[in-house]
């Protein structure tokens, strides 16, 4: 992990029409992509970099909570995986990308999300959830429905604290729980993988396209 990680889309004139990069920030944007989806390669990073926290084995049940750009990336990358993938949210936008994509989405402003994953996985819980709203409900959400001994990851940019108490919730259960950040050279690797195998899909994950001005 680079503990002095330089973010060169955060610096001044970073949307003007040309821009000077150093060559080890730049990578190849595969024949496979069109210029508008490859703006989204950086989010797929993310994702790919917090399902790989841990391995995943096929048939092992995953929640995703929170239905934006990058928790939907995440689903399709536990899917090329073999995983079975509960996106959780309550925006109907997000949750149609995710059902359109295959997924079992659950609005949860009307279903019970622990209800549903325990019915689903016969009262076991969800083998790996990934928590990616940033919210009070989502993190208690997530410790609700993972099993025992299973992993939370979370990569949710929390405005305000939340409040848990480890004991009952997480101890008692052996239950993993993992922060995750950015991404790294070797994620950048896998994420290509997935892209040249077709396993990525970004089309529908982009809603506009606008102008520099």
């Amino acid at each position: 992990m680079c503990v002095e990680v330089e973010i060169y889309g955060k610096r001044p004139g970073a949307f003007a029409q040309f821009a000077i990069l150093p060559e080890r920030g730049l990578c190849h944007l595969s024949d496979r992509l069109k210029m508008e989806e490859g703006a989204l390669l950086e989010n797929l990073d993310i994702a790919v970099h917090a399902v790989e926290q841990l391995s995943h084995e096929p048939g092992e049940t995953s929640v995703v909570i929170g239905a934006g750009p990058i928790g939907l990336l995440a689903a399709q990358t536990l899917a090329a995986g073999g995983s079975r993938v509960i996106v959780a949210d309550k925006f109907q936008s997000r949750l149609r990308l995710a059902a359109a994509s295959g997924f079992r989405a659950v609005d949860v402003a009307r279903e019970d999300l622990g209800e549903t994953v325990r019915t689903i996985t016969s009262g076991r819980g969800a083998d790996f959830v990934l928590e990616a709203a940033a919210s009070q409900t989502a993190f208690d959400s997530a410790l609700e429905v993972v099993r025992p001994r299973g992993t939370i990851v979370t990569i949710g940019t929390f405005d305000s604290p939340i409040t848990v108490n480890p004991f009952f919730k997480m101890t008692r259960r052996e239950v993993r729980f993992q922060s995750s950040i950015g991404r790294t050279w070797e994620t950048w690797r896998r994420m290509g993988q997935l892209v040249e195998g077709g396993k990525v899909a970004f089309g529908p994950l982009i809603s506009h396209i606008l102008p520099l001005d």
